[in-house]
């Protein structure tokens, strides 16, 4: 199986004095599913942002797609952001004053995505998380099962 996310000895610690990681290793091949499980303050937030190129590790390698992480590099880590990785973060982070369509297109303006390839894209994936009725509706009037589904499809629009 081909490995999309490598982590290799991941240290991360705080001022010296927390460490939210020590020495973490593991492999995700690609179609794995993958829950991040433990209690509050045990270093998934810490993990998923030094996987994400939130944050850089105090030590050890990252690995997307059989690329190393260069957590030096603000450059290559604005494009892994951009064209690897997307997020679906817990608060929904919606911009208020867009509609659906306009949310999920947003992240396509950063990829170069001409604007009918835009919009079509934004379409697909608000039609595969069954909102393809409410694209022209704005964050505040959809219920929170749809906004969570439509937080998924921005999270894919990156793609």
């Amino acid at each position: 199986m081909e490995t999309i996310i490598e982590a290799m000895h991941l240290n991360k610690a705080y001022n010296d004095q927390v460490t939210a990681l020590l020495d973490v290793n593991f492999a995700i091949g690609k179609g794995e599913f993958v829950a991040l499980l433990g209690r509050s303050g045990s270093g998934k937030s810490t993990l998923l942002n030094i996987l994400g190129g939130l944050d850089a590790p105090t030590s050890g390698e990252v690995r997307i797609d059989g690329r190393n992480v260069d957590f030096g590099d603000r450059k290559a880590l604005i494009a892994l952001r951009r064209e690897a990785i997307g997020f679906i973060f817990q608060s929904f982070n919606l911009i208020p004053a867009l509609t659906a369509q306009e949310n999920v297109e947003y992240p396509l303006l950063f990829n170069y995505h001409e604007k009918a390839a835009r919009r079509e894209r934004a379409a697909d994936l608000l039609a595969t998380v069954g909102l393809a009725d409410r694209a022209h509706h704005y964050p505040r009037e959809m219920r929170i099962g749809p906004g969570g589904a439509r937080t998924h499809s921005y999270g894919g629009a990156c793609r």
